[in-house]
């Protein structure tokens, strides 16, 4: 419909052509606004933080101190803190693999706590005085 066809038709048809066309245009609007935020959403969801990276990376690092150290306790005490932080197990569990008392596990796991405790200090100490 051309536009001196429309001006031809009277004041009804011309209101409804312009509500239509009103109407069309802001749902066009809208749907373009719900496309954008989720795209916008998507991007921001997708973007890590600078404090995410951080935490990352203080995270691993922990994660590699903590496994080298554990590897310098003695055998006893490392071989208990693995069954029960990395395998997972209960004491009696532990207990019983090693045939040992669960008092044995518990005193063995306190003195591995004890001795990465004092390593970490340590380490944490000679970071903050430096």
């Amino acid at each position: 419909m051309g536009r001196q066809d429309l001006l031809e038709k009277g004041e009804h048809v011309i209101k409804s052509f312009l509500y239509s066309s009103v109407k069309n245009l802001a749902m066009n609007i809208r749907r373009r606004n719900i496309v954008f935020d989720r795209v916008r959403n998507q991007i921001n969801n997708d973007e890590p933080d600078d404090y995410d990276i951080l935490d990352n990376l203080i995270n691993a690092e922990l994660i590699g101190t903590l496994h080298r150290e554990l590897n310098e306790l003695p055998e006893g005490c490392q071989r208990i803190c693995r069954l029960i932080y990395i395998d997972g197990l209960k004491y009696d569990e532990v207990a019983q693999e090693l045939n040992v008392s669960v008092n044995t596990v518990k005193t063995q796991r306190m003195r591995a706590i004890n001795l990465l405790k004092r390593k970490f200090l340590n380490i944490l100490l000679a970071i903050f005085i430096i």
